[in-house]
């Protein structure tokens, strides 16, 4: 037996020295490579290419400076929508830039981000200086934001995706059945249709009624972006589109969506060319991510002592201070405080790019918002891929609100819901269950048991309230804008409006939820004219401030998440939303949990 305990113990302080080297050379890595990244002294050789690649989604800021993989033992930067546009806005007066390569294999960013991108992309080219797209395979999201090039090429054996929109949810009704999982559902909202997962097999005629309207919208947008700058007719557009016109690399020049087919050497003496660069191809290029931290010559820096704050408020809204891509309620509280008590900051533009969530983080965040606007600073909300359900109802009471026409909104509506594992626990695993408690209703919330009729009005209830301080929230804010025959004159129509369901930023302005479409610019524009502050008078400072290196590595210890993450790849949104689910708390106001567009 002491054998044993002696062999046990030597197991464990292996265990524990082995992650202690492991932990320790990855760090020296990640330190390395942390040091090299925060320079500033980015060198830009003449006659550049600037090179844009999205492969992967672009959040509006990033917390992190690196991104660090315990799994791979990697360590890579990350980029910004909000450092992505500066960079671009900075290329246009730096005369070591040339042009711009667009690197549109694999395109993943949001519609909104790309609405974003692809506005500044427009001024960039006002500069004279050239744009440059090249795909192997172009996506719809990705070709909307090439077909903003001055060329447009795609490798000879490649295709491209034009064929329109379509959005796709999956149900668990059945499973849930099968195993013997009820889900006791709260909620109002005829359009809410965040729960119909797990108590339907299909759509509602509501719930498709909405995302009928909510693609027209977007593929409209994007077919007269394209007809815009492509001299292609809509008509024509959807024409492609419904028979599946391009099915080769060759259809698509000869229906004029890009200007020739080329292999990527060609592409690459075409960009020599246009830049005049005579190195090696390699060297050509500087990375966007790259690019970012280099400096312009003879750009003075502005010394004012006015601020506008920019805060991120980004993801999943969630009680507490939240993690990695949530929206922590306490802690978008915090930073309003530290921008309210600021003397400095004179206006605030809130960046909102969430879904929604817990109602009481929503509540949390909107008092704060109400506290800076009462400290005399005015409040602009700048709309990204999302700001719906909480993500509107932190946005509601903003002096003015700008979206892009592809941002989904509004959806002002709440749930709750309560799985009973009864069925699972007794029937499936025979399992038996049985209580004592003080009071009638003391086992409630368990899940091992069915809501009583009394417990399910008094849930209902309070979902009841909630949804009815959601639209008073929403008309005190909103009372008064709109189109002449939507105008929010009074508490009715922001119900008539709501009921869960979600708006395009282009309709949402006819409707009152929105004053107009425009980018993070647009409102950083408006909040300074708010604050009586002129054009050049003021500098931008973000919130919140990026964590440090040893915060972002003690976080990639959760080996069990980049497990997941690696087995089950474009899956594992799947499994997040289950395990959301499971640990679902309290009113929600929220979009779906997993509603796919593409």
């Amino acid at each position: 037996m002491n054998k044993f305990w002696k062999v046990l113990l030597a197991v464990v302080l292996g265990v524990i020295i082995a992650h202690a080297l492991f932990g320790l050379f990855f760090m020296l890595i990640c330190m390395s490579s942390l040091g090299s990244s925060t320079s500033t002294d980015v060198s830009v050789k003449d006659n550049s290419v600037l090179k844009i690649s999205l492969a992967t989604d672009m959040p509006d800021k990033v917390t992190d400076d690196m991104n660090f993989n315990l799994m791979s033992m990697s360590v890579s930067k990350q980029i910004g929508l909000n450092d992505a546009l500066k960079a671009i806005e900075k290329a246009k007066s730096d005369n070591r830039i040339k042009g711009i390569y667009l690197d549109m294999n694999d395109a993943a960013v949001g519609f909104a981000t790309s609405e974003e991108l692809r506005n500044k992309l427009k001024e960039f080219k006002e500069s004279g200086k050239f744009i440059v797209s090249y795909s192997t395979a172009y996506s719809h999201i990705g070709y909307y934001l090439a077909s903003v090039s001055d060329e447009i090429y795609l490798n000879p054996q490649g295709g491209m995706s034009w064929q329109g929109m379509c959005s796709q949810i999956m149900f668990y009704k059945n499973l849930l059945e099968k195993l013997g999982v009820e889900m006791q559902v709260f909620r109002h909202g005829q359009f809410k249709s965040a729960v119909e997962p797990y108590i339907c097999d299909k759509m509602s005629p509501a719930n498709r009624k909405q995302y009928s309207v909510l693609l027209n919208s977007i593929w409209g947008k994007i077919c007269n972006g394209v007809s815009e700058q492509r001299g292609i007719s809509v008509e024509n557009l959807n024409q492609y589109a419904d028979s599946l016109a391009i099915r080769k690399a060759q259809d698509a020049v000869d229906l004029k969506f890009v200007d020739a087919t080329k292999y990527y050497d060609e592409v690459l003496d075409l960009l020599k060319s246009k830049s005049g660069f005579d190195g090696k191809d390699k060297d050509m290029f500087i990375d966007l991510e790259k690019y970012v931290k280099a400096t312009v010559p003879n750009i003075n820096e502005n010394k004012t002592k006015n601020e506008i704050a920019v805060l991120f408020a980004e993801g999943e809204i969630v009680d507490g201070k939240g993690g990695n891509g949530q929206m922590g309620g306490d802690k978008i509280a915090e930073e309003l405080r530290k921008i309210r008590e600021d003397k400095d900051v004179k206006a605030v533009v809130l960046r909102v790019n969430s879904p929604g969530g817990s109602g009481l983080a929503s509540e949390i965040m909107w008092r704060e918002i109400q506290k800076v606007k009462e400290a005399g600073k005015p409040v602009v909300v700048s709309m990204g891929n999302y700001a719906a359900s909480g993500g509107y109802y932190i946005s509601c009471s903003a002096d003015y609100i700008y979206a892009q026409p592809t941002t989904l909104t509004g959806s002002i509506g709440v749930f709750g819901m309560f799985p009973n594992l009864q069925g699972l626990v007794t029937d499936k695993v025979g399992i038996t269950i049985d209580t004592v408690c003080t009071n009638a209703s003391s086992d409630f919330g368990t899940m091992l048991r069915p809501v009583t009729d009394k417990e399910y009005a008094n849930v209902q209830q309070s979902i009841e309230d909630f949804y009815d301080l959601f639209i008073t929230r929403v008309f005190d804010g909103r009372k008064g804008k709109g189109a002449e025959e939507h105008v929010l004159s009074e508490k009715a129509l922001v119900d008539s409006i709501g009921q869960g369901r979600v708006w395009s930023g282009a309709d949402a302005i006819a409707i009152g939820l929105v004053d107009e479409l425009g980018g993070l610019n647009d409102a950083l524009k408006k909040a300074a004219t708010l604050a009586s502050i002129s054009d050049n008078d003021y500098k931008v400072t973000e919130y919140p401030a990026k964590r440090e290196w040893y915060e972002q590595l003690l976080e990639e210890f959760d080996i069990t998440t980049r497990v997941m993450k690696s087995e089950l790849g474009e899956n594992y949104v799947y499994y997040q939303n289950a395990k959301r689910i499971a640990n679902t708390t309290g009113i929600q106001a929220r979009m779906e949990f997993d509603a796919i567009i593409k």
